[in-house]
């Protein structure tokens, strides 16, 4: 979601749903022992949740922060340094609203009435996906033509 912020566009919703399947292996090996449809269900709910802090601004917002710093340091705020800066805080911010949404739909919903223990590694699983499917998302509508700003 927040690549597709990040890409300027709101007609690159072709990007998503392989994005949502691709982030559904991560999920399932980070809180249903590799369970893909559980992983599925998980990485919908984290994308809804990314969703809805995309359009209630709050990913925006919070990007304020790194480029405000960003600034203070460098001195330009459009440079190649501004983008890369951005684009790992937007990551970060989106592996941390997904990571703790599928966290708790999983221990609240999925195993309400089991024993809840994530894998010791699945904020690590999370990022992985989330920096996958974020270069997924930018990369892929570069190579189909159409135009990202970038």
């Amino acid at each position: 979601w927040p690549a597709v912020y990040y890409a300027d566009s709101l007609t690159l919703w072709y990007v998503i749903m392989p994005s949502i399947f691709i982030e559904s292996y991560f999920f399932g090996k980070a809180f249903c022992r590799t369970n893909f449809p559980q992983g599925l269900l998980l990485s919908v709910v984290a994308n809804l949740a990314t969703a809805i802090c995309g359009i209630i601004s709050i990913i925006q917002f919070s990007a304020l922060l790194p480029t405000l710093l960003h600034d203070l340091i460098i001195h330009a705020t459009f440079s190649p340094t501004g983008w890369i800066v951005n684009a790992v805080w937007v990551i970060f911010f989106n592996t941390l609203v997904e990571y703790w949404a599928a966290k708790v739909f999983a221990k609240k919903v999925l195993y309400r009435k089991k024993l809840f223990e994530p894998d010791k590694k699945a904020w690590r699983w999370i990022l992985f996906a989330n920096i996958i499917t974020f270069a997924f998302a930018m990369i892929f509508p570069a190579l189909m033509g159409h135009k990202v700003a970038i």
